[in-house]
This record gives structure tokens, C-alpha cells and sequence, in this order.
């Protein structure tokens, strides 16, 4: 499954490729499908169109292409359609890799909030509310978003 950044980059790519793949009026036939497959395994990403007197809508046909050729929709405009599938063996295409996403966990926030009423008592701030508290705590993981 590819993520929103990766199919951004893939339509980067995909917007300088000449339509290689024609689906005509008859249907998905082998011929297509192995054609489809070996030019997958050549190129990683191929740029397809289906042609107006066809049976199939281009969404119908990328995705039974894509099921058929383990293949993953990068995007569908129109007539035209395009597939990704990387190769296993020499991959040429190298995708973005997805940032991890900070867990944010209410339950980790309230186990903090102890060790940091202890904190502003050694300090000498006896009493301190705990809005203030969450308040700090919102603070310190913004710093830790923007360093990331």
C-alpha cells in the first residue's frame, strides 16, 4: 500500500511517460495482462489508457489490472490510468520513505503529571494547577514535533 507522499512522488514521475498500454473495445485478455506484467517488471511504473468505445471505465480496468498484475493504482484521470509495482530484484525506482507518526497517548501524559508536580516542588512553586500542567506538557511535545 502506497502512502499519499509515495503516489504523489509516482505521479511526479508518471507525468513525463508516454502511454504504453491501450485497452480497446474488447475485453482484459491475457495478451493485455502479460503486457501489462512484463513492462511492470521492465519500467516499475507504466501509464495506460482506455479507449472511449471500450466496455470498461478506466478506475474498472486500472484496478483489475493492478489485482491481476499485483500491482498498486497510482492515479486514474479521464481515460488514462497509472500502475505501480516494484521490482523485487533491481528496484530503479527508490520511493519516499513515511515519517513516523508520534504517538500521542493521554495515558503517558497523566503518568508524567506526578514526576512533574515533584518537579515544580523542588523548586520551590507549591501550588500549581493542572491545566498549567497540561499546558507544559502540549509545549514539550510541540518541541519534539519541530526537531523531528
Amino acid at each position: 500500500m502506497l502512502t499519499s507522499k509515495q503516489r504523489a512522488y509516482l505521479r511526479g514521475l508518471a507525468n513525463k511517460l508516454d502511454t504504453i498500454l491501450i485497452v480497446g473495445k474488447g475485453e482484459i485478455t491475457d495478451n493485455i495482462i502479460m503486457q501489462a506484467d512484463t513492462a511492470l517488471t521492465a519500467r516499475e511504473i507504466i501509464k495506460g489508457r482506455v479507449l472511449e468505445n471500450s466496455s470498461y471505465s478506466s478506475r474498472e480496468c486500472a484496478d483489475c489490472l493492478a489485482e491481476k498484475c499485483n500491482a498498486d493504482v497510482v492515479q486514474v484521470i479521464g481515460s488514462k490510468f497509472v500502475l505501480y509495482r516494484p521490482n523485487p530484484d533491481e528496484p530503479v525506482i527508490v520511493l519516499p520513505k513515511a515519517k513516523k507518526k508520534l504517538r500521542k497517548s493521554v495515558y503517558s501524559a497523566e503518568r508524567l503529571i506526578p514526576s512533574i508536580t515533584d518537579i515544580f516542588n523542588s523548586h520551590g512553586i507549591v501550588k500549581i494547577s493542572l491545566v498549567w500542567i497540561k499546558l507544559f506538557l502540549f509545549r514539550l511535545t510541540l518541541r519534539r514535533i519541530k526537531q523531528v
